[in-house]
């Protein structure tokens, strides 16, 4: 094989690669998307795509109130007071922001610092 026909498939395919990374990409930045990952052989749980880019660490700019009552302490109302604070502020700059929520202490912040993100 010549080695200009060894350059173009070498061109080629990392042109496919960089293509193939830039949509894929582009699709895990929308929370949307939902991986299912199996437990066992009977069962199918589904894991959001925020989740498994921030570690399991829950995003408070992206999560739903269902990601966010797996939080220590959230249940349903609060869960609805992270969602509007964030929409009515235009989200949240840091996780230490939480504490600005009625109902929500520094004592939430420390027991689930480590499981939050922005």
């Amino acid at each position: 094989m010549g080695n200009n026909k060894k350059s173009y498939i070498l061109l080629s395919l990392c042109a496919v690669i960089v293509t193939a990374t830039i949509l894929i990409m582009g699709h895990f930045d929308s929370p949307e998307y939902n991986v299912y990952v199996p437990v066992s052989h009977s069962t199918i749980s589904s894991v959001s795509v925020t989740e498994i880019l921030n570690d399991g660490r829950i995003n408070l700019n992206t999560a739903t109130a269902d990601e966010l009552m797996k939080l220590e302490s959230i249940g349903k109302v609060r869960a609805q007071k992270i969602i509007e604070y964030r929409e009515d502020n235009g989200g949240f700059v840091s996780v230490e922001e939480i504490i600005n929520i009625d109902g929500i202490s520094s004592d939430f912040l420390e027991k689930n610092f480590d499981k939050i993100t922005v």
